[in-house]
């Protein structure tokens, strides 16, 4: 008897990458097919692949036909009435396949606000994970994607469910981003006004600057430090500093850091989170960008408003995944 191939989806394969690696994973072009009758028992056993995932989430797979759907309680099948392109799936284990990132975030298009799915696809071309562990986040993992990769998968989705959504959040992903906090300040500081942004220049995230030091690692070699977030044109370097700066080591150490980088020539601004919530600091901070960019915008659209409350709300405090 053929055992059945199996391809988690949507809230499931969300889940499998929180704790994954693409590494882990490899390239195929396999898709699901006819001949994948799917089992009750198959896909309850890929529960131990999702470490993430808890007894009381159901198993979310992909079938090829909407004959192929049956009920049954903990599972939820999934059909797609057009053709997934070449490495929509990545393979786990000879008959186990997960949704690439790519079509992760297309398939979360479906679920997610439109916010929270920017927020999603940051988190996806950035090196951390948020987690239902306490601490909520995991750090300093590989990217599992980029913006590049998932606007070229995008492109050859014509007519799945949620591509427009899908589309229009993809204009406003940034590869790079470090944390949870830098992901909704990027987003504050770029959406354009109709989004309530202040429609600032996309920034460059973990951008490397040479400073006049050697590298401890190499004294060979120059010493670069990278910004959290840079607008290198504008010279301008903004740092988050979480709970872990306050502590009187870091805090010389991050004195030491802007001097290098004032002598590099970059301005620094740093931000907190209790400064991500104050719509004055926002302002400041956009008028400051603003100012160095030399752009010109109508000042109107860098003040604080009920519009922009609204996003930072949301951000902040509704753009939890539902799958953790």
């Amino acid at each position: 008897m053929t055992t059945p191939r199996i391809f988690l989806s949507h809230q499931t394969a969300f889940a499998y990458w929180v704790h994954r690696d693409v590494w882990e994973t490899r390239k195929t072009r396999s898709v699901p097919t006819a001949s994948d009758k799917q089992s009750v028992i198959a896909l309850k056993d890929t529960r131990h692949l999702i470490i993430a995932l808890n007894d009381k989430q159901p198993i979310h797979a992909s079938v090829c036909s909407s004959s192929n759907i049956f009920e049954s309680e903990g599972i939820v099948l999934h059909y797609r009435s057009v053709p997934y392109p070449d490495w929509s799936f990545r393979r786990i284990n000879k008959d186990t396949f997960v949704a690439s990132p790519e079509l992760c975030f297309l398939q979360a298009a479906s679920i997610l606000p439109f916010n929270a799915l920017v927020l999603y696809g940051m988190e996806l071309c950035g090196t951390y994970a948020r987690t239902k562990e306490i601490g909520g986040t995991r750090y300093k993992r590989e990217s599992l994607t980029s913006a590049r990769k998932i606007a070229a998968y995008l492109g050859k989705s014509q007519g799945a469910n949620g591509i427009k959504q899908a589309l229009k959040a993809s204009a406003y992903l940034m590869d790079g981003s470090a944390s949870p906090r830098e992901a909704v300040l990027e987003s504050i500081m770029t959406l354009p006004p109709r989004l309530q942004g202040f429609s600032m220049p996309k920034p460059q995230l973990n951008y490397g600057i040479p400073v006049d030091l050697p590298d401890p690692q190499d004294p060979s070699k120059q010493l670069v430090l990278h910004g959290d977030i840079v607008w290198p044109e504008a010279r301008l370097v903004v740092e988050y500093d979480g709970e872990q700066h306050g502590q009187q080591d870091n805090h010389a150490s991050d004195k030491q850091r802007d001097h290098l980088l004032l002598d590099a020539g970059f301005e620094v601004v740093r931000f907190t989170d209790q400064s991500i919530r104050s719509g004055s600091e926002l302002e400041r901070l956009a008028r400051t960008i603003n100012r160095k960019a030399h752009l010109r915008k109508p000042t109107s659209q860098l003040q604080w408003d009920s519009s922009k409350e609204v996003l930072l709300d949301e951000l902040l405090n509704r753009s939890d995944l539902p799958w953790l």
